[in-house]
């Protein structure tokens, strides 16, 4: 049989959300400052890796990355 698809909210939608809920938590609990963001080109591609040492990474670079 043939299962109706889950729905997914767009993703630009979800980044959108993602960034505002880990700008609140990161303004809210921490003290975190991003330095160097005048290196992130304003187009063009774009690869970020983290090293997950923490929980937070991801929310972080959610919050880092302009959206």
């Amino acid at each position: 049989m043939n299962e109706p698809a889950a729905y997914r909210p767009p993703r630009p939608i979800v980044r959108f959300v993602l960034h505002r809920l880990s700008y609140l938590a990161f303004t809210v609990l921490t003290d975190f400052r991003v330095i160097g963001a005048e290196n992130i080109p304003a187009q063009g591609a774009l690869l970020v890796v983290g090293n997950h040492f923490h929980f937070a990474d991801p929310v972080a670079v959610i919050w880092a990355i302009p959206g």
